[in-house]
């Protein structure tokens, strides 16, 4: 029976790691897209588009991961008080946010908003991803 729980505990220690892994990907792979966005350099967002979907991301979800990033980050200059992330992080994101520009970030996530309605009936998701 001990032998048991613990290869169940095993596995389930296993199935955090993996899926916080998970979560950091996500996060430098919506960081990388912000970035670029900052930088004002589509060529990278194009690049960090690319690096998502060959890491596996789902196009539909890479998008709706920018759309919660960006509302963090506006949030963060905000409200920093309503965003659920340690404060280092806020920071960080605040600071992507001010040099993006308020009404920036409040058009990126329409545009991106109104491209996961598109999503939902597009035969190619990622291509709508990359020309928003």
């Amino acid at each position: 029976m001990t032998a048991f729980r613990s290869a169940r505990d095993t596995l389930s220690a296993l199935e955090l790691v993996v899926s916080g892994g998970a979560e950091l990907e996500a996060a430098h792979t919506t960081d990388e897209i912000i970035d670029a966005l900052v930088a004002k350099d589509q060529g990278r967002v194009l690049a960090a588009v690319a690096n998502a979907m060959q890491l596996g991301r789902d196009p539909r979800t890479f998008t709706e991961d920018i759309v919660r990033s960006m509302r963090d980050s506006f949030l963060a200059v905000l409200a920093p008080e309503l965003v659920q992330l340690p404060a280092a992080r806020v920071t960080e994101i605040a600071q992507r946010a001010r040099s993006l520009g308020n009404r920036t970030v409040v058009r990126v996530m329409e545009v991106l908003g109104e491209t996961l309605v598109e999503m939902r009936h597009a035969p190619d998701a990622r291509l709508l991803l990359e020309v928003a």
